[in-house]
């Protein structure tokens, strides 16, 4: 029985069990000549398949620099996409990345760092997030995605915005720290109307930077303390704790 009758499919020397029988049956020849093509086909195979994974891996490193491991996205608490929300990113190194959100529904990407995990921060100083150890993986293809909550409206209205307005605070309590509730403040003059803490000795008063305000805090079986205050130019949010004496025989 020759070769030619035995072979099958599209592989001139048939299946494993064909080369068997051609062993046992065909002359020495004609197997001979078999096992030539068989390793030749074979020869050519990892040829080409060493070309093809030489191209992979060439384009792998001509891409390297355009790999970003690192994609920021930074949502309000509503899901919306805040815009011109400053974000950096520090090395370990010391180096500082820093870019600016656009308000639309895309991620930051941060495409030359290293190994290493970073120091992820989002937003300025009012409600600032700070995310530490973000790990990077350089595995081809491994995009790391870091998804920060940011609230930023709340940081616009007031003294942010340089508006000429001061918020003092004052905070009521006795010599032990206790807070008092319903201190009457009383201002000089008719600018300012009278005000009372809450239950955690608060009273809450706008005016203007700069300027001087003066009165008297008093409360029920506590001496009466005066007080003047002013806000710096540079200040617009003041705290302002007073702390009042009990009267005599309480």
């Amino acid at each position: 029985m020759s070769i030619n009758k035995l072979k099958t499919g599209t592989t001139m020397c048939g299946s494993i069990r064909i080369l068997d029988k051609a062993f046992r049956r065909a002359d020495t020849r004609k197997w001979y000549q078999c096992s030539r093509f068989a390793v030749t086909r074979m020869t050519i195979t990892l040829a080409i398949l060493s070309l093809l994974l030489s191209a992979c891996g060439y384009s792998a490193l001509g891409q390297a620099a355009e790999f970003c491991s690192l994609a920021v996205r930074v949502l309000s608490w509503d899901l919306r996409h805040p815009g011109y929300v400053p974000v950096s990113v520090r090395e370990k190194s010391g180096r500082v990345i820093q870019k600016f959100t656009t308000g639309q529904n895309e991620n930051l990407l941060f495409c030359d760092l290293g190994i290493t995990p970073v120091t992820v921060t989002v937003g300025t100083d009012c409600n600032q997030t700070i995310v530490k150890d973000v790990p990077l993986n350089w595995t081809w293809g491994y995009q790391y995605l870091l998804t920060v909550t940011y609230d930023s409206e709340t940081c616009y209205p007031g003294p942010l915005l340089h508006t000429p307005l001061c918020y003092e605070l004052f905070r009521v309590a006795d010599t032990a720290g206790n807070w008092i509730e319903n201190a009457s403040i009383q201002f000089q003059g008719d600018q300012f109307k009278a005000m009372s803490t809450d239950n955690a000795g608060r009273a809450l008063l706008t005016s203007g930077v700069g300027k001087s305000v003066e009165g008297t805090i008093s409360a029920n079986g506590y001496q009466s303390k005066q007080f003047s205050i002013s806000c710096p130019k540079l200040e617009g949010y003041h705290d302002q704790l007073f702390k009042l004496e009990k009267s005599s025989g309480q």
